[in-house]
């Protein structure tokens, strides 16, 4: 009788949560955005799992080293977008909770348009630079017997498919704003399945280094383009991209809503990208290959916290559009317990099993000592948990003015600091990554912090 009792409360209690949380329209789509970027990153984790031992094993732990610095290096293109992919994301929210078709079409054809003609004109310039057939192997001042033809040709590769494919990634945006992001996570599951295949192809007839860059990086573009044309054919057939929708006073809002973003993703990226660069120049290919495999691995072990947190930068915009703090404030203690809890697992987990996990994965080339696997172990316990919490709702309509504020300081700050580390003490991955943790979390993630418990958000 008294099992019988407890049964029935437990159905209760399920029962009165299963209805608070599908009454909940954002929850809802971030459950179900949630579910499908659970399935993709799971889909890309296994690809990883085979593809990188295949790559190292067909170019050498050297080259594959250099060629993941380059697709890293590249990204610093992302700046291409002039801040308009987040630009986007901001302003759509309202105009999008009006259901005014007139005003979406409007700012999505005009985004489209100045991204078409700011790819277009980096595409120009790179053409220019690279037909003076420049010594890249030199001008990086790269230790590498790879040839200056070979370098070349991936760089090509690389920069033209990042570029051709950059006005369309705004397709990414959209689903976003309409609280869609599975749709997403369904093109980028059947992309890194794809790109499986096209490495095998690669190196089945032994496509070289650009054939493995195909695989690695220009595969993903294509699917965007499709999912482009999917989106405004049949998914959503109102929308619309149309010179007719040209208006001077949303180009300048784009602008300038697009500079604040512009000038963060600078900071990010650069932040990010120098880490590589330093150790591949004054540490060596080697140790470039074994930060870009960790960097991959603490990717694919935070994937628990990334599973919904890509769906709630949206979702806090159409709630701090319709002023709902309250939902805000749950949401966000909520999510922040969840993902220390979580950190503290995987951080644990990566101390324990990583050195077996490389062997392997990859093989005896490469192992972590100590001093990297307690870095390592650091940024998956403290960034891993604070990342994932405040790098979405501090791009909010609501916190991304006092973010711009803030993070370029930051970032310069902590690019100059490793700078110095590399130039008074030498190529130490350690104390680059441990640059990377304590700058950020004490200037960055605690006053953004203290700001949400200022306005009474957590």
């Amino acid at each position: 009788m008294a099992k019988h009792k407890i049964i029935i409360s437990l159905r209760k209690i399920i029962n009165s949560y299963k209805i608070k949380f599908f009454s909940d329209f954002r929850l809802k789509r971030i459950f179900l955005t949630g579910i499908a970027t659970l399935v993709s990153k799971l889909i890309t984790a296994l690809v990883q799992l085979i593809s990188i031992p295949l790559a190292v094993k067909y170019l050498g732990v050297g080259v594959f080293g250099i060629v993941m610095t380059i697709v890293n290096t590249v990204t610093t293109l992302a700046l291409a977008d002039l801040g308009l992919g987040f630009g986007i994301q901001t302003l759509l929210p309202s105009s999008v909770s009006k259901q005014d078709t007139n005003e979406i079409n409007k700012i999505i054809s005009n985004a489209f348009f100045m991204l078409v003609f700011s790819a277009s004109t980096f595409l120009f310039v790179f053409f220019i630079i690279n037909n003076k057939e420049i010594d890249w192997v030199d001008l990086l001042g790269l230790n590498t017997s790879m040839s200056a033809v070979t370098l070349r040709r991936i760089i090509t590769v690389v920069v033209v498919s990042f570029l051709v494919g950059l006005p369309f990634v705004m397709v990414q945006r959209i689903y976003s704003v309409y609280q869609e992001g599975y749709y997403n996570e369904i093109w980028s599951g059947v992309a890194k399945l794809s790109s499986l295949f096209i490495l095998w192809l690669a190196i089945m007839y032994d496509w070289k280094s650009s054939g493995v860059v195909f695989a690695f990086f220009s595969i993903d573009y294509i699917f965007v383009v499709l999912s482009f044309i999917i989106l405004f054919s049949f998914v959503k057939p109102y929308l619309h991209v149309s010179v007719h929708y040209f208006d001077k006073k949303t180009i300048i809002t784009l602008t300038k809503s697009g500079m604040f973003f512009f000038v963060l993703q600078a900071a990010s990226i650069l932040v990010n990208l120098v880490d590589s660069f330093l150790i591949l120049k004054y540490v060596d290919a080697n140790s470039s290959a074994l930060y870009a495999i960790s960097m991959r691995v603490i990717t694919l072990m935070a994937l628990p916290i990334q599973v919904f947190s890509l769906s709630t930068l949206s979702a806090y915009n159409d709630a701090f559009v319709n002023q709902e703090f309250g939902w805000i404030k749950r949401t966000l203690r909520t999510y922040f317990k969840m993902t220390a809890v979580i950190s503290i697992i995987l951080a644990i987990l990566f101390l324990t099993f990583s050195n077996m996990i490389l062997h392997y994965w990859i093989g005896n080339e490469l192992i972590y000592l100590s001093p990297l696997q307690n870095s390592i172990f650091a940024l998956l316990l403290i960034n891993t948990t604070l990342n994932a919490v405040i790098s979405y709702i501090s791009l909010s309509n609501f916190l991304y003015k006092f973010v711009f504020r803030v993070y370029p300081f930051v970032a310069i700050l902590c690019i100059c600091c490793k700078l110095m580390s590399v130039h008074f003490f030498g190529g130490c991955m350690e104390m680059i990554l441990g640059i990377t943790i304590i700058i950020p979390t004490l200037l960055y993630y605690v006053p953004v912090l203290y700001k949400l418990k200022q306005q009474n958000l957590i």
